[in-house]
């Protein structure tokens, strides 16, 4: 009666065709998953930028000075979030009208000054406001969103 089963050379070959896919495979995978996380986090910026900007437009503070905020979204570690009318000024996030966390290891930096993104104001036009916020300045220009070696992605504060 002939013997069942793998040999060891057959086995042998199998694993080294596993091996050799999964060493090939793998960098594309890498590549793939941040890819994924910079889009999503690119697209989770625009929404809170969005939701920001529609709250400055209808204006529930009433600001009439277009120097003064009306809006804004703020950044801290990865979180996102839009505080409530009353907290503007100071990017308090003690119960935000708007949250959402972005992916660990994305960088999100403005693109004039390449400095961490801390705040987009806006006033009670939507218009973007450099206005100084707890140690730091709201950027008015666009925002790059990178992930380790990744091509960054750029998204309109307009």
């Amino acid at each position: 009666m002939p013997a069942r089963g793998f040999s060891l050379i057959e086995l042998m070959v199998t694993v080294a065709i596993m091996a050799f896919l999964l060493v090939t495979g793998l960098p594309l995978t890498l590549a793939w998953m941040a890819d994924v996380h910079q889009r999503d986090a690119a697209n989770t910026l625009a929404e809170g930028l969005s939701r920001a900007k529609a709250i400055a437009l209808r204006n529930p503070a009433g600001q009439i000075d277009a120097g003064v905020p009306a809006a804004m979204l703020c950044m801290s570690g990865q979180r996102l979030y839009v505080p409530t009318s009353g907290d503007v000024a100071s990017c308090a996030d003690a119960n935000p009208s708007w949250k959402a966390s972005i992916p660990t290891g994305v960088a999100v930096v403005s693109s004039l000054d390449v400095q961490p993104l801390h705040c987009v104001a806006y006033n009670n036009r939507g218009i973007p406001l450099s206005v100084p916020i707890t140690g730091s300045t709201c950027t008015t220009s666009s925002l790059n969103v990178t992930v380790g070696t990744q091509n960054a992605l750029q998204v309109s504060i307009l």
